[in-house]
């Protein structure tokens, strides 16, 4: 007599195989995750590296941002030249640093094109993020995930910020009181969608997002970054909020079509530059001056890199009081008790 399985011995198997799926799922999903959040960690070390490699060269760190005036508000107008591209040499990005004017600013018709159409080299992209780029009509460079920490507090960029990185800052790091183990030089920040942004909490990946977008200002909001090369709040943040609660950088101003065509190139003169024009953005915004903070997709973390190369992942519950002196760098010492608390 031929052996077989019944119907309801295989339905049963195939129950128990989908269960065991089921249970292994997540833990597959953890290790991914525990490797981007690894080589995420990797990044920022580098970018700590090459930051104090800028230092040993040229006797100081890179200015956060370079403007004849400050505050920086967060449009394209200024010099703007800010930490990121000052680093490329240090990151085996030197061909795409020779690109780059420094002697002008980051809009300036010889930089626009670098500006607008290089995309940052995969470190300074974290592999947790989704990696949005803006598809509709408005004006948008390429991101980065990594932010320069410009000060303790919500302010706008400035020179008197207490952080390292901030409006023409010229520091060593001996200048840095509290000691570079205990100062955050880089940090996380997500690519938002511009669909994503809206007022109160929203969740992604498994992570909790919170939007306080500014009062009294017409939206919609769309994420307002000016881009990897910018010293705006493309590429500087502050501690002033818990990580993962967000209060810009948002905008809602529009690029004229005719000068996005100039900007790709589709114009009918090829030669010619693209020419912003600046009654766009003559009137200042309250929400011009937002700068925003920092945050991650790793679930209940935010990864820092510190002045003394060593990275660490902060919990999203950490202290206000304690992430804000580890923004500052002359906010007084640190306890090992208080650092200790603050780390996940």
């Amino acid at each position: 007599m031929k052996r077989a399985f019944t119907l309801i011995e295989l339905l049963v198997v195939i129950a128990i195989i989908g269960m065991l799926i089921a249970l292994l799922l997540p833990a597959v999903q953890a290790a991914r995750e525990g490797a981007r959040r690894t080589q995420c960690s990797a990044h920022l070390m580098q970018l700590g590296l090459a930051a104090r490699n800028y230092e040993q060269n040229f006797g100081v760190l890179p200015p956060g941002t370079v403007n004849e005036t400050g505050p920086i508000r967060n449009v394209p107008l200024g010099n703007h030249m800010g930490w990121m591209p000052r680093l490329l040499p240090f990151f085996e990005q030197a061909i795409l640093y020779d690109t780059i004017d420094f002697d002008k600013g980051v809009y300036d018709p010889e930089n626009r094109d670098v500006w607008v159409k290089e995309k940052p080299t995969a470190l300074l992209r974290c592999p947790s993020d989704g990696g949005y780029y803006s598809k509709d009509t408005d004006l948008r460079p390429a991101d980065s995930n990594y932010m320069a920490c410009h000060s303790s507090t919500e302010r706008p960029i400035d020179a008197d910020n207490d952080g390292v990185f901030f409006l023409n800052s010229k520091l060593r790091s001996r200048d840095i009181s509290d000691g570079t183990s205990n100062t955050i030089f880089f940090g996380e920040a997500n690519i938002f969608d511009d669909s994503r942004i809206e007022k109160g909490s929203s969740r992604y990946n498994g992570q909790h997002q919170k939007f306080i977008l500014p009062e009294n200002v017409e939206g919609p909001f769309k994420n307002g970054s000016l881009g990897w090369m910018s010293g705006t709040p493309g590429t500087l943040r502050n501690t002033g909020n818990p990580p993962n609660v967000y209060v810009g950088p948002f905008a809602n101003w529009k690029i004229p079509q005719e000068v996005l065509a100039q900007l790709k190139n589709e114009s009918s003169d090829p030669d010619a530059k693209p020419v912003f024009p600046v009654e766009i953005w003559e009137e200042e915004l309250p929400g011009q001056f937002l700068v925003g903070g920092f945050g991650s997709y790793h679930p209940h973390v935010t990864n820092f890199v510190y002045g003394d190369g060593s990275v660490q992942s902060l919990a999203s519950h950490i202290s206000l009081e304690v992430f804000q002196k580890l923004g500052s760098r002359n906010s007084g010492k640190l306890t090992l008790i208080e650092e200790n608390q603050s780390v996940e």
